[in-house]
């Protein structure tokens, strides 16, 4: 029975899994202990389902003749086929491989995006990004004047693609139900922010005059070709026609996009000048 080795427990990784039982020995690698549901996490956020709908232990999941191992990868050499995890004394050898790490938050280098924004990628994520908001508003006193209101709620989400506009209207509807359950003044401010010239790039007209009239209907203040200069802990400096403008913010979540996983970058594997590994149309690699 051929060893195979499956890095990484997303919907690759865990149904590559499944589909391969019987057909060798076969090992799941994941830094997490749960699958993630990653299309509902917005649904989490706003409390419509619970952790264990959308977040299922792997061992729910996976049959007993799969085996198991939580650990951060941090090396894969594949001329001597084995795969080194953290914490673990001894590597692991494989006679079969599967790549399915998926792709990291894109930071872009913006100074301070790393640092001081929120990610949304993870069950951990929006757990913190919730705690933020219900933060923000416990300090917000209901006779505080409408402008300082807005100003001490205000929300910035970068990237308008699909993630960006979905988690933008939650928040601006979670927001607004909390305003009227605490009778706040005002109303809360969530911007999306865009570096091209329309949301939802990519997507059809249809699909994007639907979203449009979704981020109306929510409030959510759009700004295309609008790129994101630097975060600090309490503002957000923005760049719209050559001109920068400072703003203050609650929080800034970043879903500007994905980058190679650092796990991929020493695989001495064949590469495009992106760094993505160059597979035949089997997806298997080079």
């Amino acid at each position: 029975m051929p060893k195979i080795l499956i890095i990484g427990g997303g919907f690759g990784g865990l149904f590559t899994a499944l589909l391969l039982n019987g057909s060798g020995d076969v090992t799941l690698v994941t830094d997490e202990d749960h699958f993630l549901f990653t299309p509902m996490l917005y649904e989490y956020l706003s409390g419509e389902v619970e952790e264990w709908h959308i977040a299922p232990k792997y061992h729910e999941l996976l049959n007993e003749d799969i085996k198991l191992i939580q650990g951060r990868v941090t090396n894969i050499d594949v001329s001597e086929r084995r795969v080194t995890i953290e914490g673990r004394a001894a590597a692991l050898a494989y006679d079969i491989l599967v790549l399915a790490v998926g792709g990291v938050t894109n930071y872009a280098g913006v100074p301070g995006a790393e640092h001081f924004t929120f990610p949304f990628r993870k069950i951990a994520h929006a757990d913190a990004l919730r705690q933020r908001m219900v933060e923000v508003l416990d300090h917000v006193p209901p006779n505080l004047p409408p402008q300082d209101t807005r100003r001490a709620l205000t929300f910035a989400v970068v990237g308008a693609g699909a993630s960006g506009v979905e988690l933008s209207t939650k928040m601006a509807d979670l927001l607004r139900d909390a305003f009227e359950r605490r009778a706040l003044t005002g109303e809360p401010r969530v911007m999306v922010l865009e570096m091209g010239d329309r949301v939802v790039p990519g997507m059809g007209e249809s699909i994007r005059e639907y979203v449009e009239e979704a981020l109306q209907e929510s409030r959510v203040e759009v700004h295309t070709l609008t790129r994101v200069i630097r975060v600090s802990e309490k503002t957000l400096t923005i760049e719209h026609n050559n001109v920068e403008t400072e703003i203050e913010t609650a929080a800034v979540v970043w879903t500007g996009g994905v980058r190679v996983n650092p796990v991929i970058e020493n695989v001495t594997l064949e590469k495009t000048n992106r760094g993505l590994i160059l597979v035949e149309p089997t997806l298997q690699a080079r």
